[in-house]
């Protein structure tokens, strides 16, 4: 998943969530996902790193007793990006 890139798109919309274990398809079911497991904070704090960005990063559960269908959302609000501008128009892989 290539965060940065979608950071900066919502944050220059506003406010926005990426919603990861999630069908992307209506009705939307839940797939369940991996991805930062156990390393949340790591995502966090990589984010902050090389954004600037602290995003409110979160898990859920389908079923909260077995820790199935876990959906990873991570929050974004607007912020000023004329200093990200270069990250958006550059050749750096995330």
């Amino acid at each position: 998943l290539c965060i940065p890139g979608y950071v900066a798109a919502l944050c220059t919309d506003g406010v926005g969530r990426i919603v990861t274990g999630m069908h992307d398809a209506y009705p939307h079911k839940v797939i369940g996902t991996k991805q930062c497991l156990n390393s949340i904070g790591q995502l966090e704090s990589n984010t902050y790193r090389d954004m600037g960005i602290r995003p409110g990063i979160y898990e859920l559960y389908e079923d909260k007793e077995t820790k199935s269908g876990r959906v990873l959302v991570s929050e974004f609000l607007r912020i000023r990006l004329a200093r990200y501008s270069n990250l958006l128009l550059s050749d750096k892989t995330f």
